[in-house]
């Protein structure tokens, strides 16, 4: 043996032992690919979907620049706007709400979202595609609407057919194919409909106070500076969320980024359970290689000279794996468009990037490295004499024990080694998510749910062995003998099971939680809760909507109504309001403290409001007092005393808080956030909003009626919102569930390795068997036994802290947990089965092996 081992030598040497262990090996490069092809894919297309918006900024925008508000400008706002407007720029607004719609063929309304535009102008870039293939502006008009090809379907209607829109009879014009702007638009309850601003207040759609999402666009001349004018317009509106062509939509990014970040962890976890898998298979491969070690050690060899050759095999894998990990990335790349389709409005070009490439490559090829550093620096604790002399310890490489100095400071190395793994992959996370201390929380918990895994896996395995000891006479022997495969040395029972068990656990935890809050939405309501709720309702039409309701069969509550008056919330103790740092941002547009806030008005405590400080006001109070509520008071540190500033219709109103309330979020009366007395807003601007519990099946006989007798009230029924909401729900979590499985299909990958690499131990026992009469019936019964059961507790494991997890989840979302037992049961045989796939195909050639020859090599 040299003195000095070259790296063309050790590459030899290295490469040579890969090729003879090929068969072990392919899992470890699988294990390892399917880790890769996870984070490739969810890099490359969050880099493709970033790429499309920038490309496409201005017809994403539908403009140069853009201004998003939760109501309509005032007098005092168009007059600012007009003094900053450039000579030569274009302006439109772009009105988003909902409403009810029907046709003489079917009365019975349809909720649908309404888009009031201008064709003349709108939009300024891109185009709108109309199924016939023409312009908006030359079929949209105040006597015509276009639609979304769903409202034909469920309307059972078509193109030329009327529609009733509001109190208007207007003509479907044609088929809306897509919209430039869809992926920056408010969520849409219902199929689209889009109408002219002067037909829309012909129906009387836009009564003023109505809650309605409002876009301001503009169209600006070249010569003018982009980033001037959105300084101003912003300074301008300072509630309004304002974008531009030169960045992508902050709304669409920041979700893009929390999105890819959520990804990128989820397949990094994938990307650690093939990594243990790595290290298990390194660990039984130097295992079986100790006396080649030895040998070279005897000839001259140094530590470092093997650690080189073994250091440049985990190279090799890790770069076989990452190789073909970088594959499966173009196709999860070329899938996560499907899984996203209901959610994003533009389809970015497939194709991995050499970014998201070099990303998932050197990710998995640093996190290899990383995973197998403990088993590499065992070789140093390799003493030839203990070879040679048949007196070495497999399972501690002549290691002390820990209760010794010299066993401690023998493993230092290895706890020097594990330090390095937690640090590197805190490091790997902070980078893939953006944040440092995501990266270290998501390491610990990581960590952490291992260990607890881990230990699980130990106790089942403890009680399964004292089950079997007292269990000798009744168990049949081929089924005993199969479980107590289970904790044979070296098989690494207790890691295979936390792997499977991490798998499933991040899998079933989404799944529970999704179904858990849709079954709670639509379950869990208490009867005298609204179940359908009256949008838009005029003064002069409260009275009439009353007794209309009360006459309707099926309904077991009274009508609850709410006025609201729409203000800009401008000062506290003659202060802007400013958010608390603790409590985040505003959940409101814009980013200063004013913004435009809902008032009320009521003499007495309405249904579902409790006072938490201070004291309600007197039935003749005729003072500007208010109460906040408790979330309002803690956001801005308002508190009984606070003098409050308001702004209605270019009026101010001050208000001194008397007292703070909590509200009940499902009831309709008891939803505002600043409560005065009657008198305070008495001949302002109201719009007033109801709900009532009916039966469900009574809802669309409500709705038909209700459109009737008042076709510009919206009448929204909560079945069709909660069916709404969980389609969305169940995409975004398929998307988290398609990279869980990934996770799932690394600890199954991890389990045929951990089998691979006893392959020799089980051939020895094989062979014993059948030359002890065992027939390959009772062998394979015995294998069986061992792959289901460690697939089932794998699964069982998974599923108690998954249920742990969810429960937990749900708790803090104050949301009753429901156990889920027939997904659960459902995981469990699936986990299994795979298991036993997983397990046959990694030793399916052991029952083959004939006695003698094996016996002969002994």
């Amino acid at each position: 043996m040299p003195k000095s081992l070259g790296l063309v030598t050790s590459s030899r040497i290295a490469w040579r032992e890969t090729r003879a262990s090929s068969s072990r090996f392919l899992f470890v490069v699988l294990s390892i690919a399917v880790g890769v092809g996870a984070l490739t894919g969810v890099r490359a297309f969050s880099s493709a979907f970033r790429h499309e918006l920038l490309s496409k900024a201005r017809s994403i925008l539908a403009a140069d620049v853009s201004a998003g508000l939760s109501h309509q400008l005032t007098p005092a706002d168009e007059a600012k706007l007009s003094a900053i407007l450039p000579q030569g720029a274009r302006r439109t607004q772009v009105t988003q709400t909902i409403s009810m719609v029907s046709t003489p063929q079917d009365p019975n309304p349809l909720l649908v979202a309404l888009k009031i535009l201008d064709p003349a102008q709108y939009p300024f870039y891109g185009s709108v595609s109309l199924q016939d293939g023409k312009q908006l502006r030359d079929v949209l008009n105040d006597g015509t609407v276009v639609v979304g090809e769903d409202l034909l379907i469920r309307l059972q209607t078509r193109v030329g057919q009327s529609l009733q829109v509001g109190s208007l009879t207007l003509r479907i014009a044609d088929v809306v194919a897509g919209e430039p702007d869809a992926l920056v638009e408010s969520f849409n309850l219902g199929p689209r409909v889009m109408i002219t601003r002067a037909a829309a207040i012909k129906a009387g759609l836009l009564l003023p106070g109505s809650r309605a999402s409002e876009r301001y666009l503009f169209a600006l001349p070249a010569k003018v500076d982009v980033a001037s004018f959105r300084a101003q317009l912003q300074s301008v509106l300072p509630e309004a969320q304002v974008a531009d062509f030169r960045e992508t939509n902050p709304t669409i990014t920041e979700g893009v980024d929390r999105a890819t970040s959520v990804l990128s962890l989820v397949s990094l976890i994938a990307m650690v359970l093939g990594a243990i898998a790595v290290a298990m298979a390194m660990r039984a491969h130097l295992q079986q290689r100790m006396d080649s070690i030895a040998m070279m050690k005897a000839l001259g060899a140094t530590s470092s000279h093997i650690l080189r050759i073994y250091v440049l095999q985990t190279i090799f894998l890790g770069s076989a794996g990452g190789g073909l990990g970088v594959v499966f990335g173009i196709l999860v790349d070329r899938w996560l468009p499907h899984l996203f389709r209901n959610l994003i409005q533009i389809s970015p070009d497939s194709g991995v990037t050499l970014e998201a490439a070099a990303i998932g490559f050197f990710t998995g090829l640093l996190t290899t490295q990383l995973f197998t550093l403990p088993s590499l620096l065992e070789v140093r604790r390799v003493r030839p004499i203990f070879i040679l002399r048949r007196q070495m310890q497999e399972e501690n490489f002549g290691y002390s024990s820990w209760g010794s100095l010299a066993g401690v400071r023998q493993r230092l190395p290895q706890l020097l080694a594990v330090a390095t793994i937690l640090i590197g992959l805190a490091i790997i996370a902070a980078v893939l998510s953006n944040s440092r201390t995501l990266g270290v929380e998501f390491t610990a918990g990581l960590v952490t749910a291992l260990l607890a895994l881990l230990a699980a896996a130990k106790l089942i395995l403890w009680l399964l062995q004292r089950f079997l000891s007292g269990t000798r006479s009744w168990i049949p022997q081929w089924l005993r003998h199969g479980l107590a495969n289970l904790y044979r040395p070296g098989n690494q029972t207790a890691s295979v099971l936390a792997a499977l068990g991490v798998g499933v656990m991040l899998s079933m935890t989404i799944f529970f939680v999704q179904k858990t809050v849709i079954a709670d939405l639509r379950n869990t309501t208490p009867a005298d809760l609204p179940n359908a709720f009256f949008v838009d309702i005029s003064p002069s039409e409260v009275d009439g909507v009353r007794t209309l309701v009360n006459q309707m069969p099926g309904v077991t509550s009274r009508v609850e109504m709410i006025p609201v008056v729409a203000a800009r919330f401008s000062a506290v103790d003659g202060q802007t309001p400013a958010s608390h740092p603790d409590k985040g941002p505003l959940p409101e547009r814009g980013r200063t403290g004013e913004r435009t806030v809902s008032l009320s008005w009521d003499q007495k405590i309405p249904a579902g409001v409790t006072v938490t400080e201070g004291k309600w006001w007197s039935q003749d109070e005729k003072g500007h007092v208010v109460s906040v509520s408790e979330r309002v008071s803690q956001r801005f540190g308002i508190h009984v005393g606070s003098m409050l500033t308001f702004e209605i219709s270019g009026k101010q109103l001050d208000a001194r808080v008397v007292s703070v309330h909590r509200f009940n979020n499902l009831r309709a009366g008891s939803r505002s956030e600043f409560l005065f007395p009657t008198s305070a807003l008495e001949g302002l601007p109201t719009i007033w909003y109801g709900g009532v519990h009916i039966q469900a099946d009574k809802v669309p006989e409500l709705q038909r009626v209700m459109f009737a007798k008042y076709p510009t009230i919206t009448v929204v029924n909560l079945a069709d919102a909660l069916r709404i909401i969980n389609a969305v729900v169940d995409n975004i979590a398929r998307t988290i569930e398609f990279l869980a499985a990934f996770c799932i299909f690394s600890a199954i990958i991890l389990l045929a390795s951990s089998i691979a690499g006893t392959r020799f131990r089980r051939i020895r026992e094989t062979v014993v068997l059948k030359t002890l009469g065992a027939t390959r019936t009772r062998i394979g019964g015995m294998l069986t036994a061992e792959f289901v059961l460690l697939g089932s507790l794998g699964a069982a494991v998974g599923l108690v802290f998954a249920h742990l997890l969810a429960w937990s989840l749900l708790h803090l979302f104050h949301l009753q947990y429901q156990f889920q037992a027939a997904a659960s049961l459902v995981a469990i045989v699936a986990t299994a089965v795979l298991a036993s796939a997983a397990g046959w195909a990694a030793c399916f050639r052991i029952l083959g092996q004939k006695p003698l020859a094996v016996l002969r090599e002994e």
